[in-house]
């Protein structure tokens, strides 16, 4: 009877062991962005830039779909940009945050984390992926550039 509750305790503590290491090799499994863009206005500047694009064009929209951090380790915001054309509906996905590097500037940085097409099957989070290099040129076009506010990338 004890030999049995030992294996029970035993089986049971090596199942939570191995289900806890894949849960935390799933969080750790994060893609760097495909490219990163600053910007010398401020992350809520930045996101109502975003927005009135949206506003502006009918084809373009945008959802804030994530905020991450605290007060104390600053905010990210995610969001996801659908733009929609004759022959393509393409996804992207951004983050973009304060640039709070020691001398609290007004400045923010945007990370363009996936891109994806869904009426051509082309795109991804790696600038490896079939069509990102396209996609990314089409963001920088079509979204960042009608942005009018001064941006560099890195």
């Amino acid at each position: 009877m004890n030999k049995i509750l030992l294996i029970s305790i035993a089986t049971i503590c090596i199942v939570s062991t191995l289900a806890l290491m894949y849960f935390a090799s799933q969080v750790s499994a994060v893609y760097d962005p495909l490219k990163k863009y600053s910007y010398s206005i401020s992350s809520k500047s930045l996101k109502n830039e975003l927005f009135n694009l949206a506003k502006e064009n009918s084809n373009i929209i945008c959802k804030t779909t994530d905020t991450t951090g605290s007060k104390e380790s600053d905010f990210s915001y995610y969001m996801d940009i659908k733009e929609v054309g004759s022959n393509s509906v393409i996804h992207y996905r951004i983050r973009y945050e304060d640039d709070n590097s020691f001398w609290k500037t007004n400045n923010s940085q945007l990370r363009l984390i996936g891109v994806f097409d869904s009426i051509n099957k082309i795109g991804g989070y790696k600038v490896s992926d079939n069509g990102v290099p396209i996609l990314i040129e089409k963001f920088e076009k079509n979204i960042l550039g009608k942005i009018p506010s001064q941006s560099t990338s890195h």
